[in-house]
């Protein structure tokens, strides 16, 4: 009696595949690439491979890298790792992790699809859906309203892509940038004024520090300015000849500039008990804030004052 043999094929048990790469890929932590799945799972076809990759991907047990020369890596995802990329599908996820290796500087779509083989409009519908899911949000680099900078949503952009202290949403804030002119000449002279009218040895120059310090006890802004910021302010005022440096007493240091008043800024008879400061005798000083009913922005008095015609 002869008996025939069948000639089915038996196919994987796509349960024992997973549990195969999974114990694959805790043997190789530093990832899976396609030369290791041939070498350890010679014995299974290549598109069932794929497709439990795909699986084990979408299930948060796999997330999926790529080296710089292109080469895809599969690795054990930690157990702690991120819940939100749950039920994200493979090109999410590795677009996802290529923005993560970005940090907080970004990518445009056009580095990510350099850094990937996806085609440019796979590369778009991932982004618009992780935007969509918050995973992913946009950032415009300052000076180029136009172009997309996309990081992961939960970081802070880096300083070189950030506005900076004189732009609001809607580009440079010129209003800002004026009274903070106006509050720095009010400081200066003011310091001049004491200078010359106080019989004891007083100083009509000011340090950077001492600016910065007036400012911040002024309340005209409600965030807090830099060295920096202050610095490109009077550098500003000394441009239009408003203000003039000198060395400080440590001339070897960069932040031993001195300021003061421009002397074309000066009574011509140098009596400064007749110029009158706005705002020491205003009655209504005390309330006088950006944002606030009263405001020194537009305020006639101390834009004439500011530049000499009070």
């Amino acid at each position: 009696i002869k008996l025939k043999m069948s000639t089915a094929t038996v196919k994987p048990d796509p349960d024992d595949i997973q549990t195969r790469l999974l114990n694959l890929a805790g043997q190789l932590p530093a990832g899976i690439n396609q030369a290791a799945l041939r070498s350890h799972l010679s014995d299974l076809p290549m598109d069932r491979i794929i497709q439990c990759i795909n699986q084990l991907t979408q299930s948060g047990k796999l997330e999926v890298l790529q080296t710089a020369n292109r080469e895809l890596l599969w690795r054990l995802r930690d157990a702690s790792a991120d819940r939100r990329l749950d039920g994200l599908d493979t090109k999410e996820v590795m677009v996802y992790e290529q923005l993560r290796a970005f940090g907080n500087k970004g990518a445009s779509a056009q580095q990510l699809q350099s850094r990937s083989a996806m085609p440019q409009r796979e590369i778009g519908k991932c982004l618009n859906s992780l935007e969509a899911k918050k995973l992913v949000k946009i950032v415009r680099p300052v000076g180029h309203a136009k172009k997309k900078i996309f990081m992961l949503f939960e970081l802070e952009p880096d300083a070189s892509l950030q506005a900076g202290t004189f732009f609001s949403g809607e580009g440079f804030d010129q209003e800002f940038v004026d009274v903070l002119c106006q509050q720095c000449t009010l400081y200066l002279r003011r310091k001049a004024e004491a200078a010359a009218t106080s019989a004891a040895t007083t100083s009509a120059s000011a340090t950077l520090e001492e600016v910065q310090q007036f400012i911040g006890q002024s309340r005209v802004s409600t965030v807090a300015l830099s060295l920096d910021d202050i610095r490109r302010v009077l550098r500003a005022l000394t441009l239009e000849g408003v203000v003039e440096t000198r060395p400080g007493p440590y001339a070897g240091a960069g932040s031993s500039c001195l300021y003061r008043l421009a002397r074309s800024q000066l009574p011509a008879s140098g009596d400064f008990g007749a110029v009158r400061v706005p705002c020491v005798s205003c009655p209504v000083a005390p309330d006088c804030r950006i944002g606030g009913e009263i405001s020194p922005i537009g305020c006639v008095y101390l834009t004439d004052w500011a530049k000499g015609q009070f």
